[in-house]
């Protein structure tokens, strides 16, 4: 036998918790009554209550062990990759920590938890002055998030660098205390309607690098005392009209880094106290007439690094208070810019800086 008789009973537990899961998967061949008919296993046999059970019996049955051993058992009882991915996941939420020979690449491959199995598992950081963080937690279920105890005090909020691909309506309701909110580095692909509702008092909301593909309309109704929304870093390919309705007290908006080729007129429409919208390393390839109306209060515009070819007139008008406007790295000819240089500031006012 490879192993001494000391691990006995770490034996017995390890075939004792795959035993449970096997013979919950074992289904026969409806020609059974043949003794040499094949034993056919299938996987997700075994209520999910139990099957979680089983593994948990495992997992901890191999505490302590290296992964040359926990492999060996692995292979000696035969366990399905699909189960021994359990295992694993299992070992952690038991343990605090990977099992040996996982490193954080393969377990956000393996992980992907809900806050409530967390929560279950002790394995939730204590809040400490009004702020959570729930960075690189391996989560990628928001379920549970109210249950967390003095969850209603909240302040900040970090959920970056986590696997979430959804929010559904109203997760965040009940947090109206919440003031910034971090959902960074995520695979989040759409922002649904009331995705944030119930946080009229957030001021930061930071969705960069995830996946989010366009901004529907109305796509944050609540929150009016929002004050930096950034989006850079997506896959943003439209901004629909009016997506950012309601964001009056809005100061800083950073879509930077995405993959927009248009702005609609009045995209922008309602942003009265927005200071600087970041708009480069985009696809933008055109600037229409009205395209930014109503930032009066705009000091700061970035659209270097698009695909800029042509600037229609009135593109510019009622930015009475631009300070900086970046234009270099586009495709505007040469020599139009001295021409185009003068339209602008005929819009603009001699006091902006522009740069092409």
């Amino acid at each position: 036998m490879f192993l001494k008789v000391k691990n006995l009973s770490l034996i017995l537990l390890v075939s004792y918790g795959v035993g449970l899961v096997n013979a919950a998967q074992v289904a026969p061949d409806p020609g059974a009554a043949d003794p040499v008919n094949p034993v056919v296993l299938e996987e997700g046999r075994m209520p999910k209550v139990l099957e979680v059970l089983a593994m948990r019996v495992v997992a901890r049955a191999l505490f302590d062990q290296n992964e040359a051993q926990i492999n060996g058992y692995f292979q000696a009882h035969a366990v399905p990759l699909v189960l021994r991915n359990e295992i694993k996941r299992q070992y952690y939420l038991l343990r605090g920590q990977h099992m040996p020979g996982i490193n954080d690449d393969l377990a956000r491959e393996i992980y992907r938890f809900s806050i409530q199995e967390l929560l279950d598992n002790g394995r939730l950081p204590a809040i400490v002055n009004n702020e959570l963080d729930l960075r690189n937690r391996y989560i990628a279920d928001l379920d549970g998030l109210t249950q967390i105890p003095q969850v209603n005090n909240l302040r900040e909020l970090r959920l970056d660098n986590n696997q979430i691909t959804r929010i559904h309506p109203n997760t965040f309701q009940g947090l109206g205390n919440l003031r910034n909110l971090n959902l960074s580095g995520n695979q989040i692909t759409k922002i649904q309607p009331d995705t944030f509702q119930g946080l009229g008092n957030l001021r930061i909301l930071d969705l960069f690098n995830n996946q989010i593909t366009q901004i529907q309309p109305d796509a944050f109704p609540g929150l009016g005392n929002l004050q930096i929304l950034n989006l850079g870093f997506n896959q943003i390919t439209q901004i629909h009209p009016h997506a950012f309705q309601g964001l009056g007290n809005l100061e800083i908006l950073i879509l930077s880094f995405n993959q927009i080729t248009q702005i609609h007129p009045n995209t922008f429409l309602g942003l009265g106290n927005l200071e600087n919208l970041y708009l480069y390393d985009n696809r933008i390839t055109q600037i229409q007439p009205d395209t930014f109306q109503g930032l009066n209060n705009l000091a700061g515009l970035y659209l270097s690094h698009n695909q800029i070819t042509q600037i229609h007139p009135n593109a510019f008008q009622g930015l009475n208070n631009l300070q900086w406007l970046s234009l270099h790295e586009n495709q505007i000819i040469p020599d139009q810019q001295a021409q185009l240089y003068m339209q602008i500031q005929s819009e603009v006012g001699r006091r902006t800086s522009i740069l092409f």
